[in-house]
């Protein structure tokens, strides 16, 4: 602490009080005369009054004197980074790496030394042990070859942080981050919406698609507090100019791999693949995503978005003011919430747009969003829809939040119906998404092909209202 004359003063002063309020007390004990008493309780009250005078400058007098060793600490740091701007690029690294693991809204990217200290400093401690800022000085200790630049570091923190020590508070960030890690979920979210504007202008008969994408780093931090995204397509630019669809698809392995890059970017130590959330407009629920192709139509085994990562269709039209079901949506989806461990088989009804008024009489008996004690949120719909375009219009009407189709039959219908079956029975409701995953995965086998096996034509729609786009978006 900083030395200083006028608190030193203070406190002998505050210590003064305390002697006096002592003798006073001492003294108010041992008399039995009423008027003297009420003399020394004159005296205490006095006393009292003056002790909490002081106090309150004492705390004014330190918070003063602790903004004043903050600011010098702050200004030493940025003098001993800044003489070392040769180290920018590992200044940035750590930067990167110490922001991704604090739930805090600030800038990603930093332009100079003094900037990057600021933001640093906004991050709330919370229960952790260490600051934000003290975590960038571990990863730079750890990280940098220039000696100099880690003899000052540390001869800062033996000044300012004389409990810290470096290469183990490294080890403990090390170590909780991996256990941190391994249950951090990425996803990339991706619409396609109607461009009525760029429809009207057109001189053909020809409805235009604009394109959108974010970064969420961690699914779980996102939904609780909003934070930890990033857009991907930079508005005004090519990439979200409205176009026809059979344009943008082509351009879809590109966005894709750029996209799937700029994650492993930011996110280099996550070990979970990111999920594929694709917005939709109803008439394109049928769009197959997870077969758009990674790779090149040159390499000998196709790779497709649906193989490694979870690809689930959502439905654009539910995030418009009109859409009247919100509330049965909400309502299922927290049903859902409550039956994560069911068999999917027991809170699915299946059933087929052959007779679209039976499967819709079907689904008004079965579904009853208000009845807490029902079990039913999700359709699957077999064999392949005779028009998607109706039924995903129809279906809107119910709210489900969960659907299982295939976009195509298999030549043989009783294997078509049987894979289907296997499929609700094979997993708990939690773990449909994933099982979906790898019954896409494993079409890639020779012998599965697409004919024999449904998960060459596996669409899951699977609506959660609470993770969506930005509300920048």
């Amino acid at each position: 602490m900083i030395s200083s004359p006028r608190l030193e003063y203070l406190l002998s002063k505050r210590n003064n009080f305390n002697r006096q309020l002592q003798t006073v007390q001492d003294e108010l004990d041992a008399t039995a005369d009423v008027t003297v008493k009420e003399t020394y309780e004159k005296r205490l009250n006095l006393l009292f009054k003056q002790i909490e005078e002081v106090d309150q400058e004492i705390e004014i007098r330190q918070q003063e004197l602790r903004e004043q060793l903050t600011t010098r600490e702050t200004n030493r740091l940025i003098e001993i980074l800044e003489a070392n701007q040769d180290q920018w690029e590992t200044f940035q690294q750590c930067y990167q790496t110490t922001i991704f693991h604090w739930s805090s809204r600030v800038q990603r990217t930093v332009e100079n030394v003094q900037s990057l200290v600021s933001e640093l400093k906004k991050i709330i401690q919370g229960e952790l042990s260490y600051t934000a800022l003290e975590e960038f000085i571990a990863y730079l200790i750890d990280k940098t070859s220039e000696p100099i630049l880690v003899s000052d570091l540390q001869q800062w923190g033996s000044q300012y942080r004389p409990n810290i020590d470096w290469g183990q508070l490294y080890n403990q960030i090390q170590s909780q981050q991996n256990q941190q890690l391994e249950n951090v979920q990425p996803a990339i979210l991706i619409a396609i919406i109607r461009s009525d504007e760029a429809s009207t202008q057109s001189q053909e008969d020809a409805t235009y698609y604009q394109f959108n994408a974010w970064l969420i780093e961690d699914v779980e931090r996102y939904q609780k507090q909003k934070t930890g995204y990033h857009p991907l397509v930079v508005t005004g630019s090519s990439e979200a100019k409205p176009c026809l669809l059979d344009e943008l698809l082509h351009k879809m392995p590109r966005f894709l791999n750029t996209f799937l890059a700029e994650q492993r970017s930011l996110c280099p130590s996550c070990v979970n693949y990111p999920q594929i959330h694709v917005f939709l407009p109803v008439e394109l629920l049928d769009l197959a995503a997870d077969s758009w192709r990674l790779n090149s139509e040159t390499d000998l085994r196709p790779e497709y978005l649906g193989h490694d990562h979870i690809v689930v269709t959502r439905c654009a039209n539910r995030y418009e003011g009109s859409y009247n079901k919100r509330p049965s949506w909400l309502r299922l989806w927290k049903r859902y919430q409550n039956l994560l461990r069911e068999s999917t088989k027991n809170v699915f009804v299946s059933g087929h747009d052959g007779d679209l008024i039976a499967l819709l009489d079907k689904l008004n008996a079965v579904i009853k969003p208000d009845k807490t004690d029902d079990k039913i949120v999700g359709l699957c719909i077999t064999p392949s829809p005779v028009d998607s375009k109706t039924l995903f219009r129809e279906l809107l009407g119910f709210g489900l939040p969960i659907v299982v189709w295939t976009r195509n039959n298999l030549k043989d219908q009783m294997i078509h119906e049987a894979q289907m079956a296997e499929l609700l029975a094979a997993c708990c409701l939690e773990q449909l998404p994933e099982t979906v995953r790898s019954k896409r995965y494993n079409a890639r086998i020779r012998e599965n092909s697409p004919d024999r096996d449904i998960g060459h034509h596996l669409s899951l729609l699977w609506d959660d209202p609470e993770l969506v786009p930005p509300k920048t978006a």
